[in-house]
């Protein structure tokens, strides 16, 4: 897959959908789910934000070309950007 690079809008919906889109990327590359969510296990604010993230990403599909793979990983975090600006606006961080 194609290195993504971090979000550059420096808001809170720009970091979510980077952090959304990385843990989509990590369920294409095939890693398990309960690496993924042990990466989110302190409970803290972040964590618990994240961890229903992991578990959606881990419902879609995977796909076995890298260009399907590339598309959910980018739809996935623009769909995570778009639901936190209807929350939140486009607050800075």
């Amino acid at each position: 897959m194609a290195k993504r690079e971090a979000p550059e809008d420096g808001t809170i919906c720009g970091r979510y959908a980077y952090m959304s889109a990385s843990i989509m990327e990590l369920r294409q590359s095939g890693a398990p789910i309960s690496k993924v969510m042990g990466v989110f296990g302190s409970g803290s604010t972040l964590d618990k934000m994240m961890r229903p993230v992991v578990v959606e990403a881990f419902d879609s599909p995977s796909f076995q070309t890298e260009g399907y793979q590339s598309q959910a990983v980018r739809e996935f975090g623009r769909e995570k950007y778009v639901e936190c600006y209807k929350i939140n606006g486009n607050a800075p961080l």
